[in-house]
Order: structure tokens, then C-alpha cells, then sequence
């Protein structure tokens, strides 16, 4: 599941939850809204065009009965009337959820009477989107595929994150369990910030991996953008066997001998210079 994080306005956020003692659990819900509606999206796409995900009417009616059922309160009132309910129905309840969020930032609600108006939950940051998660990769999970399924949430740009809301998502990191996982991509060397909301517990070892990928040796690297390309054509073309090879397609690239090729032939002595 892939967020991309400037797309969300942090900073009208931080702007309407600052100082509020409900700023943490508002945002953590928020984020927990953005990608469940995301995740319930592919989940309706691999059922429809694929054969990765095998699911009958009956076990979609029945795992979105039980979510429902577990967050009535806040779900039931963007609900339409008739039953059973399906995936899409689950998305689009939660679509109006972020909306009424997003008006309440826009319109300068009180965080607590937003609360108590949607009935949003009161439990740690992120239980709402890991129980989602929970009753959602049972669905999957017992698909016909004979898979084991669990999500990553995978936040583009954090770098974005302001100090406070980095914090949040070290908390929800933190107290992250099957089936959900997070992966936080940055443009530039990440902040060294490791606390939580958590009193003296702060991301450690077993929490989280820092991996530098302009530090990775060549081949760690072209396994990752081959891997990561595959997969992209794989879903575009529906071929669940096609794979990309680079150096087929582009050849083997050398950087610095197309320099030193370029600064051979230069008529500009400042790179001529540059081979010494």
C-alpha cells in the first residue's frame, strides 16, 4: 500500500491539532483511513483481474460484516441501507470518513466534538487500521491461493513528517503486529529520532531497519530496482511470470567511463582536467 505523504497537507494538520491533547490518535486514525481505503482497493482489483486472490461473494459479505460489526459506531452511519455489504461498500464508508476529517480540519472543528461526533476510536494509535487489516488478510488468507497475506504500508516523502507527527509514526511503528508492517522512504538521510509517544520506549534494533539504498553495493541495488520494476509491469501487463533484467535492456552502464570518454575529446581544458 503506497502513501504519498505531501499529498495529505501535514502541515493543515499540525495547523488544526496543535496543542490538542487528541492530536495523536486524530492523526493516526487519519492515516489508518488513507491506507485501509487503499488496501481494500487492491484486495477488490486482485479478486477482479487476477488469480493471485480467490474469494467468494459469501466470504467478502462475511469479513465485512465482521468490520462493521467490530467499528459500528463510526462505520454503520455511511453505510447504505441494504445488505450484504461488500468490499466497496467498506470503501466507500471509509472514503466519507476521511472527507468528514478533512472538513472538520478545513472548517476548524473541535478535535473533541469530531470525536464524539463520528464516534472514532479511543484505543492506541493505529488499532483502527490493524484491526481493518486483521479481518481483511484473514479474507485473503483463506482465499483458494493457499497464502499467507499481510500488508506494507509504505510512506513516500517522509521526510515531510513534522517532528510531532514523526513521533506518531515511531509510535505506530512501534506498536505495529501481523499483519501490518510500515515502510518509511525518505529523499535524504532520515532524522535521528527514535522516541514515541510511549514513555522509555523508544524504537530499537527489533523495531526498525535504517537501509541506505545509495549505499547498497551495485548488485544489492539492481536486485532492488529490477524487483521493484517487475512488479510494476507485472501488474500492468497481468503477467504474473514477467521479470525485468536491466542489463538486457539497457546494457551495462559505466559512468565513469562515459565521462572519461567526454573529457578525452573535450575541447574545454577544465574537463580535460577532470581525468587527473
Amino acid at each position: 500500500v503506497y502513501l504519498k505523504l505531501p499529498e495529505i497537507q501535514l502541515k493543515a494538520l499540525d495547523a488544526w491539532l496543535q496543542g490538542n491533547k487528541f492530536y495523536p490518535r486524530l492523526f493516526a486514525t487519519y492515516l489508518d483511513v488513507l491506507w485501509t481505503q487503499l488496501a481494500v482497493d487492491a484486495i477488490c482489483e486482485l479478486i477482479v483481474s487476477s488469480d493471485l486472490l480467490s474469494v467468494t461473494a459469501e466470504e467478502e459479505h462475511e469479513c465485512v460484516a465482521c468490520i462493521v460489526e467490530q467499528h459500528r459506531s463510526c462505520l454503520v452511519p455511511f453505510l447504505r441501507q441494504r445488505e450484504p455489504l461488500t468490499l466497496r461498500d467498506l470503501r466507500r464508508c471509509l472514503c466519507q470518513l476521511q472527507e468528514e476529517i478533512d472538513s472538520a480540519r478545513d472548517h476548524g472543528e473541535d478535535p473533541l466534538a469530531l470525536i464524539d461526533r463520528l464516534h472514532l476510536p479511543r484505543d492506541q494509535v493505529g488499532s483502527f487500521g490493524h484491526a481493518i487489516a486483521a479481518k481483511l488478510a484473514c479474507l485473503c488468507s483463506n482465499s483458494r491461493t493457499a497464502r499467507s497475506w499481510h500488508f506494507k504500508i509504505c510512506m513516500d516523502e517522509a521526510e515531510e513528517l513534522l517532528p510531532f507527527q514523526f513521533r506518531i509514526v515511531n509510535t505506530m511503528v512501534r506498536l505495529s503486529k501481523y499483519p501490518v508492517s510500515f515502510v518509511l522512504a525518505f529523499g535524504c538521510e532520515p532524522p535521528e529520532i527514535s522516541t514515541t509517544l510511549l514513555n522509555h520506549l523508544p524504537l530499537g534494533l527489533a523495531d526498525r531497519r535504517i537501509v541506505f539504498l545509495d549505499r547498497e553495493l551495485e548488485d544489492c541495488f539492481f536486485q532492488f530496482a529490477e524487483g521493484v520494476a517487475s512488479v510494476r509491469v507485472q501488474a500492468f501487463l497481468r503477467l504474473p511470470d514477467v521479470t525485468v533484467d536491466l542489463k538486457k535492456m539497457f546494457g551495462v552502464l559505466d559512468l565513469n567511463g562515459v565521462l572519461d570518454r567526454a573529457a578525452r575529446s573535450a575541447t574545454n581544458k577544465d574537463l580535460r582536467d577532470l581525468r587527473t
